[in-house]
Order: structure tokens, then C-alpha cells, then sequence
């Protein structure tokens, strides 16, 4: 068997060197492992400025992974309030649901050749990365009472001592966070703690901390916040025109952080016919064109307490939907927004309440039709 020399030189593009050092050096690695390292990549990716591109981009995520898991030092005082809930999402639950959808229209033995359950029928762990390290227990049975839990808010917060209030979303993965946030309030003033990942812009980016001292849950504060006006200076700074809204999506769709804010004229909601999933349509014309119009998905979890006619701001995301052409295939149609927060302008609502106790005083009187 022919021995294997492990001292020997990997060739490498001297004008790498520089950087395979340096990347060296800022991680505390030796060059060799990363050289071996590299070589593998290059199996996928062989063009060598591209590896070490790849290479240097996993040592950013080993380092941006550790900075997440410190976080107790890291949290800071915040203050201001919440306006919006992306909502909850299960990963563990997206895989389960995933698999049985995928065998009530494929079949068992199909799920099985995707590798989506096993010959047992056990629900697979499907996810081959995890905060881009390998899953050790990729394609083994799913624990079936594992969850995953995962969460973000939207708000305006700043931070202790700061003088503005900057557009913030605020995320957790930690699964009793995620759930105790159910009970939050929106555009009430709050403190809490966070770590703070980023702060430009105008905008914050904020991860939760678990520690006990510092625990990212939001406690009802008496600070006196012109909310009315920090929402619409950052709206009147972000606003999109319903007109525009298809041109910016193609201009974003691959953002997968991309957002929009728009505001406009409440035509129709189907507050009586909400999906499968509990989520509700709602039609938002232009203020100044009512043939401009654009359909918005709001989630189970918001409160819809207004009505048609009403003039509200809505924060969310754009995609495109998908509907079935006459042979039944899947085809883009429009532009949608999935909504994260919504802001009913103060003097410009019609409150849901006034509308249904109008239509319970208009009903007409029951008439029997049949008489014994």
C-alpha cells in the first residue's frame, strides 16, 4: 500500500498566499489546515480564487456563530415599542408537514426514495446544515417532539441613552422566547433587552438573549413617545407607491431581507373567508387612483380592527404569488405583500366594531319558511 505523505507541499497561486495568511492569522488556524481544507472546496468549486473565496466565507460564519452564542455581555437596555410579528415559525413542524404533504401526493414509497421518511415511516431530519456547521444527525428520525422555534418582531427602538428611535426587528431561535412573544402589545412604549447586531442607517437589527438577567421579554414602560410621529417620519423616509410595487420586487426578489412599506385605502377584506391557514385577504388601493390597487396577505396573528375605506400604512415583504393555468400547472400572477405590521392612520379608521354592529341593525328579520 503506498504511504501516504502527509508533509507534502499543496501547490497554490502565490497571489493567494496573502490572503490564505492572513486568514490564518486573524482565526488562529495554521496555513496548513487551512491548505487541506481548501483542497477539499476545490473538489466543488476548482477555480482557485472562488475556493478560497468559499473558504474565507465559512470562517466568517464559524465567527459570526460564536459572537451569536455569547450574548450576555452583549445585551443592551432598549427602549420604544412594537408595531408588527413576522410570526412563529417551527422548523421541526415545516419538515413534518412537509413530509406528510409530500406522501399524500406522491405516495409512501416516493417520500421514502426522497429520503423524507424512513422504511419505518419516521419523519427524517432533512437539515443538511445547521448555522452552516454539518448536521450530525442529517437524515436520521426526527425527534417527534422536537421543535425549533424561531421568531422576529418589528418595532422602533433605541437604544439606552440615544436620542432617536430607529426601525428595529428584533429575532429570537430560542424556542420559550419565541412562544412567550405571542402576548406582546404593539404601540404601547416597552423596555427590553437585546443584543445588538447592527445599527446604521437608521435601522437596528437586534438578536434576543436568553440569559436570565437579561431576558428579551418587554415590560410596559410609562415613556412619553410621540409614536404617531416616529412611525410616520420613518414611513414618509421608505414609502413605495402601490403603483411601483411590481417594479421593486423584480428590482429585490433575490433580497431575501427585503421589505416594503406602503400606504393606501383599505377596498376589500375578506375578514368572514380567511384561508386554510387562518390568514385573511385584504385588497389596498392607491389614495389618489383607485384602478391601482395590490392584495395583501395579513396573518392570523395580527389585529384587524378597522374596516374598508379606512387608510392604513402597511409594513411587510413582497413575492410573487403562483396560481394554476387551465392545464393545472403552477404560473407567476402578481405581486402580493405578506404583511408584518399594519398602522391604521389616527382620524383616517373606520373601526370594525362600527361596521358589524351597522350590518347586525340592517339584517333583515328571520322569516320562518316552513310553518307546522
Amino acid at each position: 500500500m503506498e504511504k501516504r505523505n502527509m508533509n507534502r507541499k499543496i501547490d497554490m497561486p502565490e497571489a493567494l498566499d496573502a490572503r490564505i495568511l492572513e486568514l490564518s492569522r486573524r482565526n488562529s488556524v495554521p496555513v496548513e489546515r487551512l491548505l487541506r481544507e481548501l483542497e477539499e472546496i476545490k473538489k466543488t468549486i476548482p477555480n482557485s480564487r472562488l475556493a478560497v473565496n468559499a473558504l474565507m466565507n465559512r470562517y466568517r460564519r464559524q465567527t459570526q456563530f460564536q459572537q451569536r452564542m455569547n450574548t450576555k455581555q452583549k445585551a443592551e437596555l432598549l427602549s420604544g415599542f412594537l408595531i408588527g410579528d413576522m410570526g412563529l415559525v417551527d422548523r421541526a413542524e415545516q419538515i413534518r408537514r412537509k413530509a406528510k404533504s409530500y406522501i399524500e401526493e406522491h405516495g409512501v414509497q416516493a417520500a421514502i426514495e426522497a429520503q423524507l421518511i424512513n422504511e419505518s415511516g419516521e419523519v427524517l431530519d432533512t437539515r443538511e446544515k445547521i448555522y452552516g456547521r454539518d448536521n450530525p444527525k442529517y437524515l436520521e428520525p426526527l425527534d417527534p417532539n422536537l421543535h425549533i422555534r424561531s421568531r422576529t418582531l418589528i418595532g422602533f427602538f433605541r437604544r439606552n441613552g440615544d436620542a432617536e428611535y430607529k426601525y428595529t426587528t428584533v429575532h429570537t431561535e430560542d424556542n420559550g422566547l419565541a412562544k412567550a412573544w405571542d402576548k406582546v402589545k404593539f404601540y404601547m412604549p416597552c423596555t427590553t433587552y437585546g443584543i445588538v447586531r447592527e445599527d446604521s442607517n437608521g435601522e437596528m437589527k437586534v438578536n434576543s438573549s436568553s440569559s436570565k438577567e437579561t431576558l428579551t421579554v418587554f415590560k410596559a414602560s410609562r415613556d412619553e413617545i410621540d409614536i404617531d410621529k416616529v412611525v410616520m417620519e420613518y414611513v414618509n423616509k421608505n414609502l413605495t407607491r402601490i403603483s411601483d410595487i411590481e417594479m421593486l420586487h423584480e428590482q429585490l426578489k433575490d433580497a431575501w431581507d427585503r421589505k416594503i412599506v406602503v400606504r393606501g385605502i383599505v377596498s376589500w377584506i375578506n375578514i368572514d373567508r380567511p384561508t386554510p391557514f387562518g390568514s385573511v385577504w385584504m385588497g389596498l388601493m392607491d389614495s389618489e387612483d383607485e384602478t391601482v390597487t395590490v392584495r395583501c396577505l395579513i396573518p392570523d396573528h395580527l389585529t384587524i380592527d378597522f374596516s374598508e375605506n379606512s387608510e392604513i400604512v402597511v409594513f411587510g415583504r413582497t413575492r410573487r404569488n403562483k396560481t394554476r393555468d387551465e392545464d393545472g400547472d403552477l404560473i407567476d400572477a402578481d405581486v402580493i405583500i405578506d404583511v408584518h405590521a399594519i398602522y391604521p392612520l389616527p382620524g383616517l379608521v373606520i373601526p370594525r366594531d362600527a361596521v358589524e354592529s351597522t350590518r347586525q341593525s340592517n339584517e333583515e328579520l328571520e322569516i320562518d319558511g316552513w310553518i307546522e
